[in-house]
Formats: structure tokens, sequence, C-alpha cells
């Protein structure tokens, strides 16, 4: 967020490291507030971010056993929510 309280922002950009600077490219060279997806990611190599494989050794290792496991995460149907939640920096609440 820029002091004027400008804000832009990406979601779901895969490949592409630094997201919180693609995010500041779209404040300064894009009308949108969010881009998402593929959307972010063309935004993203059209402004000279290169694409890079982030998974690490690790995630590599975790997609390998899932796949030999056939895992399926458990889903209690009766009982899950969605949660919003919003933060108010305190030095910027006027009283």
């Amino acid at each position: 967020m820029a002091p004027d309280g400008n804000c832009r922002s990406v979601a779901y950009l895969k490949n592409i490291e630094h997201p919180v600077a693609v995010a500041r490219k779209v404040m300064e060279k894009s009308s949108h507030v969010i881009l998402i997806g593929e959307g972010a990611c063309n935004f993203a190599i059209q402004n000279g971010f290169k694409p890079k494989n982030l998974l690490t050794e690790l995630g590599k290792r975790m997609e390998k056993c899932l796949e030999e496991k056939n895992y399926k995460p458990i889903i209690n149907i009766e009982n899950h929510d969605t949660i919003g939640m919003l933060a108010i920096d305190y030095q910027h609440l006027r009283f």
C-alpha cells in the first residue's frame, strides 16, 4: 500500500518470484485492483519478471509421496466455514 492509501494485489501467481513486486507494478502501471492466476502471470512476464520453478526439493518429495499414496483429504462437511478478517494499522486510526 502506498502512503496515500493506493493499493493493488495479485493472487494465485504461480512460478513468479516476489509477488509483492508484481503487485507494486500493478499499482504503478495498471488500473486493475487485483490480477489473479494466468492474468497475473501474463502481466508479470510482460513487465520483465521471469518465470521460475519455485518448487523446493521438499515440495517435490511431498508431491511424489501424495501421488504414490493416493492421498485424499478428509473433509468434515458438517463442520467447516470460511473466515474473513480485516486488519487496520493502529497508527493510522484517528480519534
